[in-house]
């Protein structure tokens, strides 16, 4: 009869235990860091979106062409956070929009854009961080309209257009002014501005790997995770935390 029970026992606590999963994070503040208060605002709604469907999250920083890689192969659960591109939807389920952000262009100060169309940069150097797609700039980048020039990170785009070797880097504002407001001297960051126009408006969602057919899911789980967060209006008030600076 003991035996029974202990063997009773031992079943529930495996029946609710709470599910677990690793996810790939990478360097992007104020929204995803090894650093920042709650791994960042990003990192922040994630973990309480999964922690309201009963699943603990645990974050694997790594750079973030190894995230999509391990994600791609099946060496992680998931990453955190990316846009929705065809590619990336052959390996992996996303989810609801986690972020929705405004891209804009950074440039030199001296050397102002003032445009409407993609056609109106056309001749110029780009400058975009390893991990990101060009976005809206893709066709005229592989027509061979606006060069793309590869950098390590977002603050070696700035430092490259201090340094006059690109003219403009599409950034998310909020990331580009947060970069900008904690990496560089105020001289410098008098230098560079950014545009009024939005060149993009960009979506950031979780992303979990195909390899495992439990995501797709686990992905409907986070969803509904997203949903209460957001219903209860706890999504505002980590939002308002960001915007108040916590999380710099």
């Amino acid at each position: 009869m003991k035996d029974k029970f202990l063997t009773l026992c031992l079943l529930m606590s495996v029946f609710f235990r709470a599910e677990a999963l690793v996810l790939a994070n990478g360097e992007w503040p104020p929204f995803l860091s090894q650093q920042l208060p709650e791994y960042g605002f990003a990192s922040h709604i994630v973990t309480e979106s999964f922690k309201r469907v009963g699943i603990n999250v645990e974050y694997e920083f790594v750079p973030w062409k190894r995230a999509e890689t391990k994600v791609k192969h099946g060496q992680i659960d998931g990453s955190l956070v990316w846009s929705k591109q065809p590619e990336r939807e052959e390996f992996a389920y996303f989810s609801e929009p986690v972020l929705q952000l405004n891209e804009v262009l950074f440039t030199l100060k001296k050397r102002p854009l003032e445009w409407q169309e993609i056609e109106d940069l056309n001749g110029l150097d780009l400058g975009l961080a390893l991990g990101s797609t060009p976005g809206v700039f893709k066709q005229a980048i592989k027509e061979g309209k606006v060069s793309l020039i590869r950098t390590k990170d977002i603050e070696s785009s700035f430092k490259m257009l201090l340094r006059g070797r690109i003219d403009a880097c599409p950034v998310i504002d909020s990331v580009g002014h947060y970069l900008l407001r904690t990496k560089f001297s105020k001289m410098d960051r008098e230098k560079i501005i950014s545009s009024v126009k939005s060149s993009d408006v960009v979506y950031y969602r979780l992303m979990l790997t195909k390899a495992d057919v439990n995501n797709a899911r686990l992905i409907a789980k986070f969803n509904q995770g997203l949903k209460m967060l957001k219903d209860t209006g706890r999504y505002a008030e980590l939002e308002k935390d960001f915007y108040l600076g916590v999380y710099d």
